[in-house]
């Protein structure tokens, strides 16, 4: 492992290990990592030294698909709704409703990933700029890599089921005007 800082994440395994065997080989790979069964997902809890958690991230997945298991998941503190925006600004949970709809705030706050849903669910990560863009409200730093790290699980999982993937990847670089 490299010198660094430890970073923190949790991946959701295709399976929980049953075999000595693989219990063994995560052990030799992965012994940064506490596995277990969360509620209904296998897990594995990482404490990684890195020198990014982008770094720590891929290097953790890397290893434990090395065993034998598929990551399904990167857990992510990304995906929020009203009440965990108003929880994360102190405000009210109307005032951030208010704020979505356009009330309140000038408009334009970023749209819900589960449009028409009875529970809508925003990413922190934009809403974030948009509090600091439109509202001028300070919030801490938020390294996006876990999210994105998540999406990148998710895509590959994806990509066996799309006829022409190729036509889709070309796609993956950073728009001009996207926030920094």
């Amino acid at each position: 492992m490299k010198d660094g800082t430890s970073h923190s994440f949790v991946l959701v395994l295709d399976h929980y290990p049953t075999s000595t065997d693989e219990w063994n080989r995560i052990g030799q790979a992965c012994d940064d990592a506490a596995v277990s069964i969360t509620g209904t997902l296998a897990t594995a809890e990482f404490d990684r030294d890195s020198d990014s958690i982008a770094a720590a991230v891929a290097s953790a997945i890397r290893d434990i698909e090395s065993c034998g298991f598929i990551v399904q998941r990167v857990l992510h503190q990304d995906l929020v709704n009203i009440a965990d925006i108003a929880t994360r600004i102190g405000q009210t949970p109307e005032s951030v409703r208010r704020y979505t709809t356009g009330e309140r705030g000038g408009g334009s706050f970023p749209p819900p990933i589960n449009e028409g849903a009875t529970v809508a669910f925003y990413r922190w990560s934009e809403v974030r700029i948009w509090l600091q863009t439109a509202l001028e409200v300070t919030t801490p730093e938020v390294d996006a890599s876990v999210a994105l790290a998540d999406l990148v699980v998710q895509m590959r999982l994806m990509l066996p089921l799309v006829r022409t993937p190729a036509d889709l990847l070309d796609l993956i670089t950073v728009p001009a005007g996207a926030p920094s």
